[in-house]
């Protein structure tokens, strides 16, 4: 398995067939200081910041799986995504591994459903509050510390489209949210879906979800993909949200 060069990296989306997870369009549109491209047979390995990394089958010609598994061990990176049938290739030491389906929408697909008033969350104090009810949420809260609660509200308040969060309120208090995270500004990722616990199956979040949904694909977004829950499948099925098959999570331990 060899690295190329990031001169290579204008090639590759022409050996790619279909559309590509978020994750993988930004892999690709990395600076040359940020991005190290893995290649051995169809297989192609693509390093975001040394944290992130997308495996990628083009289905072209065969690889070595010893090869490919051994140099993704050695590889610099805490999380890498793979489709699930060319994660079944690959055996990495060390790395826990999760398999989980990808929701997907587009304009043609989304079928609108506000039910409650949202809003979209600017500067800093509307941050603070996105943090707190993350810090409500289980599951959720030991991502969010306490003591980083200002820092993480400061970076999400710099953060410009396709970055985009919305909110519903009640009595003054956030109480259901989400954002549009990774991607570009034609395929992105909507991510940070939170409703607190007294709130509930009352549609909050649907609303969250669609707006969002209107106002990025007003802004002319092509595709918005997220990872749900399996207890939130119909939600999103609800406003359009399809299948877009299974993807393999690996971490290391």
């Amino acid at each position: 398995m060899r690295i190329l060069s990031h001169c290579d990296l204008k090639n590759i989306r022409s050996h790619i067939r279909g559309p590509l997870h978020p994750y993988m369009e930004r892999a690709l549109e990395g600076s040359p200081r940020e991005t190290k491209v893995y290649t051995s047979g169809s297989i192609i390995a693509i390093s975001w910041l040394d944290v992130s990394m997308v495996v990628i089958d083009t289905g072209d010609f065969d690889a070595d799986a010893t090869d490919v598994s051994s140099s993704l061990s050695s590889a610099c990176w805490s999380s890498l995504l793979a489709k699930k049938r060319t994660a079944n290739r690959i055996s990495i030491p060390g790395a826990s591994k999760e398999d989980r389906i990808l929701f997907t929408v587009t304009p043609d697909s989304f079928r609108e459903n506000i039910t409650h008033t949202v809003r979209i969350l600017e500067g800093y104090d509307d941050f603070i509050s996105l943090v707190h009810l993350y810090q409500r949420i289980e599951g959720m809260a030991a991502f969010y510390p306490d003591e980083e609660t200002e820092d993480i509200a400061g970076y999400y308040s710099m953060r410009h489209y396709p970055f985009l969060a919305a909110g519903a309120f009640c009595d003054g208090q956030l109480i259901s949210a989400g954002y549009i995270s990774a991607g570009t500004p034609q395929n992105a990722m909507i991510a940070g879906v939170a409703t607190d616990s007294s709130c509930r199956n009352r549609g909050y979040a649907s609303s969250v979800v669609s707006e969002l949904c209107s106002i990025a694909f007003s802004r002319g977004m092509e595709r918005l993909s997220l990872w749900p829950e399996p207890e939130a499948e119909h939600l999103y099925r609800a406003l359009g949200f399809k299948d877009d098959g299974w993807y393999t999570m690996f971490r290391r331990n």
